[in-house]
């Protein structure tokens, strides 16, 4: 491959990069919303894929770490901190969340690994309808 070859995808991906922090200041809120929310779903697929697909798990959980990230950014919100704070500290318990589980998990094979994945979306829906003060029910 020449030189040449090996930049377009770097200056490809700068492009989009530049475009996309230039977004909010001359679009419409419609489509910073929409080209939002493709890039939430985006990454939730590359998710799926390397998962699925490099690793060879069928994870039924996803939208387990999906939703306890949105549970902790819009309850952080609420409380009044900024957005980028909200957003570390949902990376950061969603991350923890995941730490704590994955070693237990990662030692099932299967339908099992499938099933306690699935399992996981039970145990964070009981405890965000139980936890009324903190999540809202």
């Amino acid at each position: 491959m020449n030189r040449r070859g090996k930049r377009l995808p770097f200056f490809l991906i700068v492009l989009c990069a530049g475009i996309l922090a230039a977004l909010p200041f001359v679009g419409v809120s419609y489509g910073i919303v929409w080209i939002f929310l493709l890039a939430v779903y985006f990454v939730l697929a590359l998710s799926y894929d390397i998962v699925g697909g490099y690793m060879g798990y069928m994870n039924l959980g996803h939208s387990t770490f999906f939703g306890l990230g949105a549970y902790t950014a819009a309850i952080t919100l609420n409380q009044g901190f900024h957005l980028a704070s909200a957003l570390v500290a949902a990376v950061l318990l969603t991350a923890c969340f995941a730490a704590m589980v994955s070693y237990p998990l990662f030692r099932l094979r299967g339908a099992y690994f499938a099933l306690a994945t699935f399992g996981l979306i039970s145990l964070v829906e009981v405890l965000t309808v139980n936890l009324r003060d903190l999540t809202g029910g």
